[in-house]
């Protein structure tokens, strides 16, 4: 997927804590894990979920600071990309390729890079949700058809029915993907007075989900 045009898409290498201790020290060239580039990177346990232990570590004499913080004894890194927008927030966006066909389920706008959408403030923000309703509203004009063939390698590469992913986009306009994941859990429990635009948009993820059953019963005679 990340030699496919339009996609950035960080080289991601598990290395063993005294090999992440070797970088700390100068012995070992993070170049060696991290082909596509070196410091910044960000590193988390192996195994590790919801961002526990995830970090940002900006050169390697923020490596041992790091580590006695953890116990782990392998570790997943990648190079760090700023996809920060130009007044300064991240966005991260969940999407989900059905037969596919992207739709959006969610967009979290946080001041911080890694953003998980309970903690990124929108159901405080009344602006940020503002923003969300504007982007479910012109997805398929904007999103969809700016990294319509960045989405549609994907599709064509993963061959799956079903399947969602987090990402965000490079302040050169390239699709950044950050997880490609079947479990991902897409929703419909927000409040309708406080994300009174989610509803008709979920219900629109649900139909097309339960469209691909149907027409993959009827494909195959079920």
């Amino acid at each position: 997927i990340r030699s496919a045009p339009g996609i950035v898409m960080p080289v991601t290498a598990r290395i063993d804590r005294q090999t992440l201790e070797g970088i700390g020290r100068g012995e070992v060239a993070v170049e060696t894990f991290v082909p596509d580039g070196g410091f910044p990177i960000i590193v988390r346990p192996v195994d590790s979920q919801v961002g526990r232990g995830l970090m940002k570590l900006d050169s390697p004499d923020a490596i041992p600071d790091y580590l006695r913080m953890r116990p782990e004894c392998a570790f997943n890194i990648a190079r760090y990309v700023d996809y920060r927008g130009q007044d300064g927030q991240f966005r991260k966006y969940r999407i989900v390729l059905i037969d596919g066909r992207p739709y959006v389920c969610h967009m979290a706008i946080s001041e911080r890079w890694m953003i998980h959408y309970l903690s990124a403030g929108m159901l405080e923000d009344a602006e940020k949700r503002a923003e969300e309703a504007q982007f479910f509203a012109g997805f398929d004009d904007g999103f969809a058809r700016r990294h319509r063939d960045a989405l549609l390698a994907i599709a064509n590469r993963l061959e799956l029915e079903y399947v969602g992913m987090d990402c965000g986009e490079t302040a050169g306009g390239e699709l950044l993907i950050f997880e490609i994941d079947s479990g991902m859990t897409v929703h419909a429990m927000d409040s309708v007075d406080i994300f009174p635009y989610k509803q008709p948009q979920m219900r629109k993820v649900f139909g097309a989900f339960r469209q691909m059953l149907l027409d993959t019963c009827i494909r195959y005679g079920i």
